[in-house]
């Protein structure tokens, strides 16, 4: 089962956005997926096109990866490369401070990190056709000092509108990588990449 919800509100000088995801699966009644994704974000525009983020807020947590809870808060500056007409396209670059808290660790390491980061994003979102929507975003969360901490999420998807601008069809593939698995208390390193294909009805409001 794939959740995903995205709350925008926009005006001419602000934007608001609000994004969860959650997956959870099973195989004969076994576990084999569970992970959650939370971040927020307010946009200022300050000039034609560049916007300021006074602050943004990330949360996550995925067991299989042996992340108990990823928590980031930071304040960065984008830039919108094209709003009107068929294609939205949006890059931005944010620093900030980020805490993570594992399921379990080897002896002698910390359960619990805490670091700097730069998170490096774009949306990309083209209108194909009156009733096609291709979508492409990508973040990448590197750790200060240890960029060997880092965390990548990309997505793309395809919507097609089954009932006017309403109820639409999604298919996407998710890709999600850990540069540095962290082992477990027995020594097992999760695997570094999850790719996830989901097939889903939407509702846009």
């Amino acid at each position: 089962m794939n959740t995903t919800v995205r709350v925008r509100r926009l005006t001419p000088k602000t934007r608001t956005i609000v994004d969860y995801a959650a997956n959870y699966g099973e195989v004969e009644s076994v576990e084999t997926i569970n992970n959650h994704n939370l971040s927020a974000a307010f946009d200022v525009l300050v000039a034609a096109g560049f916007y300021v983020t006074p602050l943004g807020v990330n949360f996550s947590r995925d067991p299989f990866q042996n992340i108990e809870a990823k928590s980031t808060i930071g304040a960065g500056v984008g830039y919108v490369i094209m709003r009107d007409g068929p294609v939205e396209w949006s890059v931005g670059v944010t620093g900030g401070y980020q805490t993570t808290t594992y399921v379990s660790v080897e002896a002698g390491e910390d359960r619990r990190v805490e670091n700097g980061t730069t998170i490096g994003s774009t949306d990309f979102e083209w209108e194909l056709t009156d009733d096609i929507d291709w979508l492409l975003e990508y973040n990448a969360q590197v750790g200060l000092p240890e960029v060997s901490r880092a965390f990548h999420h990309a997505r793309t998807a395809l919507s097609f509108d089954l009932l006017g601008d309403i109820l639409e069809l999604d298919v996407a593939l998710i890709w999600d990588r850990v540069e540095s698995p962290q082992p477990n208390a027995e020594g097992v390193v999760p695997e570094r990449d999850d790719f996830r294909t989901t097939i889903g009805v939407a509702v846009e409001l």
